[in-house]
């Protein structure tokens, strides 16, 4: 599907290109001829991918050539002609230029603002940014099709450098893969009608979209993905820029990933960060602590994944023995005692550095005969 798509709209990508580097030329008049030869180099290939803008692109570069000794007038006229070969381009595939890129492995442009004028985008302009930003962002919501809070993203992420925001952009290829305008609707869809949030009602009704139980761990690993704050809600930031990071643009792609979403708790070292997350993620709050109840809840829902022997008897233990809120320390030390003690207790060393809540659980497996000690 690449390989076509590729094939049929390479020249709308270029064509892209092009006009971008030329700007940038004309407003540099220093550029060398040499350079102007590299990128020149490209763009036949670029015409005969597209034959239904040909001509058009073989007159167009004609005119290039022609640029470094041609009158400002003559300069003004090529740019709209330009600017009418790229259009038609992108007319014919209109929508696709963020996955040809992604498919081609990324291409570089050059820095202007002026682009923006020839290229005109209806996208809003973000707030409180100086001009030349402002062009930047037009300028990067037109060629690529993201949002202007990717488009903000990827600027930041390389110092406000175009070439380094496109270059951020088509390497992370979940975020250049979907849809970001389809990512809003989807938030849309859940969300509170009074608060631009996703609580408890939209969760249920997106599990149900999902066909997923609101108890199943996979809606654990799409929280982690998300990276929200607090159970059963999620930010605007958080919902989007999970789907972003899982890759999904619409509810069919979501529901068909969740079997390799589920999978990714086996994997140890994303079992670690999940389960570290779990602890922040299901406290109330303004709590340190999390609460007995829901802490063996969430045990039995992580440890079920990993079959340990203990799991019925530590969460007996400690509604019969402790009945208190859980530490953050005993929930991380429980992990490295599952990962590294045997069930049979046998390298369990009595003189080792565990919380005194683990070492009186292992009091409680010996004296109740729950587990025979062997050295």
């Amino acid at each position: 599907m690449a390989a076509r798509l590729m094939d049929h709209g390479k020249g709308a990508l270029w064509l892209l290109y092009l006009r971008i580097l030329i700007e940038a030329m004309i407003s540099n008049p220093s550029s060398s001829s040499v350079h102007r030869r590299r990128h020149l180099a490209r763009f036949p290939a670029a015409g005969a991918a597209v034959p239904a803008v040909s001509d058009r692109l073989r007159r167009a570069q004609e005119a290039f050539v022609a640029v470094g000794v041609a009158a400002a007038d003559d300069v003004e006229a090529f740019l709209e002609e330009l600017k009418g070969v790229a259009l038609e381009a992108n007319r014919l595939r209109r929508g696709v230029l963020s996955e040809l890129a992604a498919a081609a492995g990324g291409y570089r442009r050059r820095s202007t603002s002026r682009c923006s004028a020839a290229l005109t985008s209806t996208a809003p302009r973000p707030y409180k940014l100086g001009r030349g930003n402002r062009d930047k962002v037009q300028q990067f919501m037109t060629i690529t099709g993201a949002s202007e809070k990717v488009a903000l993203q990827a600027l930041k992420a390389s110092d406000w450098h175009l070439e380094g925001a496109f270059d951020f952009f088509y390497s992370q290829p979940q975020i250049s893969a979907v849809n970001t305008r389809h990512l809003e609707d989807i938030f849309n869809r859940y969300k509170e009608p009074d608060a631009d949030m996703i609580m408890v009602e939209g969760v249920s009704q997106l599990c149900n979209d999902l066909q997923v139980d609101p108890q199943d761990i996979v809606m654990l690993v799409i929280s982690w993905h998300m990276k929200a704050a607090t159970m059963c809600e999620f930010t605007r930031q958080e919902f989007i820029g999970g789907l972003q990071s899982i890759g999904v643009d619409s509810i069919e792609k979501f529901r068909a990933k969740l079997p390799s979403l589920r999978a990714e708790i086996k994997d140890d070292n994303k079992f670690r960060e999940i389960y570290n997350f779990a602890f922040t993620w299901a406290r109330e709050k303004g709590q340190k602590s999390l609460s007995l109840e829901t802490a063996i809840g969430m045990w039995q829902l992580l440890f079920a994944e990993r079959n340990w022997p203990l799991l019925d008897h530590w969460c007996q233990f400690l509604q019969v023995r402790h009945n208190k809120a859980i530490s953050r320390d005993t929930w991380a030390q429980l992990l490295e005692f599952v990962k590294s003690i045997d069930p049979q207790l046998s390298n369990y060393d009595d003189e080792g550095a565990w919380p005194y809540l683990i070492d009186e659980f292992v009091e409680y497996l010996t004296e109740n005969g729950l587990v025979q000690r062997t050295k």
